[in-house]
């Protein structure tokens, strides 16, 4: 079931009081008794009666979905500049690795990350690191595992 909004109510409301309003200055509702006298076997006093009130909200609820999906465009042009930005090209320090942010000041690389994405840090040690920094608990960290090495990037 579609969830109402906190103007539903209202907006119904204010459509019939549209529809009363513009029966009685046309003088609808006595033009109309006569004629749905003539036809009251056809019961197409109801029908009528629909069509004006669909004539009144109709484009009401068509304004609400344009708000509506007009708010989902925004979120998603936003999301994707977002995203482009994070596929530029970075300026990284080729020795600490710290980044260059739009604004022109050096954040470390986690900063630089947490910043700008919902990711967050946690340290570890690869593999290749343990065996070059702590050879003596290499052997007893990974004995239990099959890891693979790390390859590193060379350009």
């Amino acid at each position: 079931m579609a969830k109402l909004s906190e103007y539903d109510l209202e907006l119904t409301f204010l459509s019939a009081l549209g529809v009363l309003l513009a029966a009685h200055y046309f003088n609808f509702a006595e033009s109309f008794i006569a004629r749905a006298k003539e036809l009251e076997h056809l019961q197409i006093d109801e029908l009528i009666s629909v069509a004006l009130y669909l004539m009144f909200i109709l484009p009401v609820l068509l304004w609400r979905r344009w708000k509506r999906e007009n708010a989902l465009r925004l979120e998603l042009s936003r999301a994707v500049k977002e995203a482009k930005q994070l596929k530029a090209f970075l300026h990284m320090c080729a020795n600490c690795h710290a980044i260059k942010d739009e604004t022109g000041v050096w954040l470390s690389t986690e900063d630089y990350i947490n910043k700008h994405t919902d990711t967050q840090f946690t340290h570890s040690v690869c593999p290749e690191c343990m065996y070059k920094l702590y050879p003596e608990h290499a052997d007893q960290v990974y004995a239990d595992t099959e890891t693979d090495r790390v390859i590193s990037s060379t350009a």
